[in-house]
């Protein structure tokens, strides 16, 4: 029982405590470099889930996705501040979170039924395809974008909204 309390422990620490270090990396390379890294981190994840079953694999496997979570959804928060005006932010925000959320309520309750039906390892192939969707995405919208690079918390514009 300890280890799962250990292994939660870690994914939520990995989630939040690195928040104080991901702005100022978001406002020394930007938000998509920072996303990319956090794509890395959640390859690394995955990569440590495929290891196997064993208990040093849930650990170090969930504590690299809390940082990869950190990494991404702080980036992609400063990427989302870019794409919409000021008079807009409530709405596409409110859009966003129901969105984020709604599909991380909904991976966590489907990962439950691959895993019973399909075994540990087809998740965590589902994982990296997850990675690989959420690069394409970030390549293809980055690409797209004929904008500047967006705010960061190190630009005077980043107060401002």
């Amino acid at each position: 029982e300890w280890l799962a309390v250990l292994t939660l422990e870690g994914h939520f620490f990995s989630m939040f405590a690195p928040g104080f270090v991901t702005g100022r990396l978001i406002g020394r390379f930007g938000p998509v470099p920072t996303s990319l890294l956090g794509a890395a981190v959640f390859a690394a994840a995955a990569l440590t889930l495929r290891l196997g079953e064993a208990l040093v694999n849930f650990v170090v496997g969930m504590a690299l996705c809390g940082l990869a979570w950190n990494l991404c959804f702080s980036a992609g928060t400063v990427l989302l501040a870019s794409c919409y005006s000021p008079a807009d932010a409530p709405r596409v925000q409110g859009v966003n979170d129901f969105v984020i959320f709604g599909v991380a309520g909904t991976g966590a309750f489907a990962s439950g039924y691959v895993n019973a039906a399909f075994g540990w390892f087809t998740l965590v192939y589902v994982v990296g395809a997850a990675v690989v969707l959420m690069l394409a995405i970030l390549a293809v919208s980055h690409r797209l974008e004929p904008r500047s690079e967006p705010s960061t918390p190190s630009s005077p514009a980043f107060g401002e909204m």
